[in-house]
């Protein structure tokens, strides 16, 4: 069983259990369904669930609701994250990632683990690791000091043929 958190810095209540949530998130991954934020909203609207708490129920206007509530379901599925491991040697990872499913060929979050390990997934990852180095390369390239570190991203993008998404 994995355990979870919040991601350190998130905006989710004190009142949210990190591990009840990442539960529930993986039980709602693992249905079949479609793992979306109108999946999680839906989920979420008995007040029993773990997810309740976390959503603003008293907005008016239907399209507008749900819109938020879309929004703050895809805030808490990227606040969560995985911790496998103990101690030092313990590594934090987002428990769940947003990529192009083959089973839709829409934007559905997946689990970190299987992203990893399926392989049209794991490219759909590694496009956005290029686009996210290659911006902060951009906002830093001033610095003279982190030259090193983008001439080897340079390089492993360039050896391994990785394109941006």
């Amino acid at each position: 069983m994995s355990t979870y958190q919040f991601r350190t810095g998130s905006r989710i209540k004190a009142s949210l259990n990190a591990q009840a949530v990442g539960e529930e998130l993986a039980r709602l991954r693992g249905s079949g369904e479609g793992f979306t934020p109108e999946g999680v909203v839906r989920a979420a609207r008995p007040k029993g669930s773990a997810l309740h708490e976390h959503f603003s129920w008293g907005l008016t206007g239907d399209e507008a609701i749900q819109q938020v509530l879309e929004r703050e379901a895809s805030y808490l599925i990227r606040s969560v994250i995985r911790i496998e491991g103990e101690g030092r040697a313990a590594v934090l990872a987002p428990a769940f990632v947003s990529l192009i499913t083959r089973a839709e060929g829409q934007r559905e979050y997946v689990s970190s683990v299987r992203a990893l390990t399926d392989e049209e997934y794991r490219a759909q990852v590694l496009g956005g690791a290029v686009d996210d180095f290659m911006a902060l390369r951009n906002r830093y390239r001033q610095l003279d000091e982190l030259s090193r570190i983008f001439e080897a991203i340079d390089a492993t993008v360039e050896e391994r043929a990785l394109v941006a998404v």
